[in-house]
């Protein structure tokens, strides 16, 4: 497999994740270590996705690396 094919398998598997917390929005958990708000988080490969799951449709707030300090990268773009 070269790379723009994992790429692109890749991108469809967020796509699936996306299209699956909008029907099940409750997946994934808190981490009020990093945040106060009503955020839930899930994984895929490295990346952390952090969403308000209480919104009709659901908001994604943060797709991010989870080597990064995402604890800082919410507070700048969430807090």
């Amino acid at each position: 497999m070269d790379r723009v094919e994992l790429a692109d398998r890749i991108e469809a598997e967020f796509h699936q994740l996306f299209d699956s917390l909008s029907r099940m929005p409750r997946q994934g958990h808190s981490r009020r270590d990093l945040t106060k708000r009503p955020v839930l988080f899930i994984s895929l490969y490295s990346f952390v996705i952090v969403y308000e799951p209480d919104l009709n449709p659901i908001r994604i707030m943060a797709v991010v690396r989870g080597k990064r300090d995402v604890k800082r990268i919410l507070r700048e773009r969430v807090e």
